[in-house]
């Protein structure tokens, strides 16, 4: 399996938070299952992102909270699985999640999050390999 490692709180926000799009500054013309890594740094705060959210859906869900605060701190492991459907110019996206028109930006399109029991494991630039556990 295919996986990619996304830095906390977004990894959280894709499994976990509705995040719809990953944005990166290079396209892939892959497309399937992808596992969601959750790296070791930390992209900003609890708060921060539920402003985010909050600008996005208008509330901060209960139930979002609470998820959020007991899954948030998972780093350095696959948290969860998501299929990559496409990969469209950042200009051309409609997610509110999109960083913006920059066309040297894109937007991978991201359908189906599945969690999974944290699996500890070493993330790597670019999509990478996901070894089979013996």
């Amino acid at each position: 399996m295919k996986a990619i490692s996304v830095r906390q709180p977004w990894a959280w926000a894709i499994i976990h938070g509705g995040k719809d799009i990953e944005n990166r500054n290079w396209k892939t013309n892959y497309r399937g299952p992808l596992a969601i890594h959750a790296g070791k740094s930390f992209d900003f705060t609890r708060a921060e992102l539920r402003g985010v959210i909050q600008g996005l859906y208008g509330k901060w869900l209960q139930e979002t909270i609470y998820r959020f605060q007991h899954s948030d701190d998972v780093r350095g492991a696959i948290i969860g699985v998501v299929d990559l459907i496409d990969c469209i110019p950042s200009f051309r996206c409609d997610s509110p999640w999109k960083a913006g028109d920059d066309p040297d930006y894109f937007c991978w399109k991201l359908a189906n999050p599945r969690a999974v029991e944290p699996i500890p494991i070493k993330g790597q630039l670019g999509i990478w390999t996901l070894a089979p556990r013996l």
